[in-house]
This record gives C-alpha cells, sequence and structure tokens, in this order.
C-alpha cells in the first residue's frame, strides 16, 4: 500500500512546474493600481510619517520639559 502512494505522488520537478504555472496564474490575477494611485498613496504616506514625527517630538519635547522640572524639584 505504500508503495501505490509513492507510486502515485508527482516527481519533484512534476510539483515545481506544476507550483510556478499556479504562480503565474495568481500573478495574471493581480489589478496593479495606476500610476496616480501610487502617487496619490505615497504622498499619503508622507504627510501621515511627517505628522507622527512631529507628534512624537512634541511629545518627547514636553516629556523632557517635564522630567526635568521633577528633577530640579527633588
Amino acid at each position: 500500500m505504500a508503495e501505490e502512494k509513492k507510486a502515485k505522488k508527482p516527481g519533484f520537478f512534476k510539483r515545481m512546474q506544476k507550483s510556478f504555472r499556479d504562480m503565474l496564474g495568481e500573478i495574471k490575477k493581480v489589478v496593479w493600481p495606476t500610476k496616480k494611485q501610487i502617487l496619490n498613496n505615497t504622498g499619503i504616506v508622507i504627510v501621515v510619517v511627517v505628522i507622527s514625527a512631529a507628534f512624537i517630538g512634541g511629545f518627547d519635547a514636553l516629556l523632557k520639559v517635564a522630567v526635568d522640572l521633577f528633577l530640579r524639584a527633588a
């Protein structure tokens, strides 16, 4: 019975060939964004990063002032 299972299993190269064929089929189904969408999304990411950096930097400066005041009072 083990020999029957082994005989039915395709070889390594057949499995790799099927895998690549399936992968190419999936790549063809992908809906790629347009240049306008890419530029728009990139702009949004840059704006969000700048706003986040400003917020974190401001919060860090505020905490630094608070810690300095706390340490001077101690």
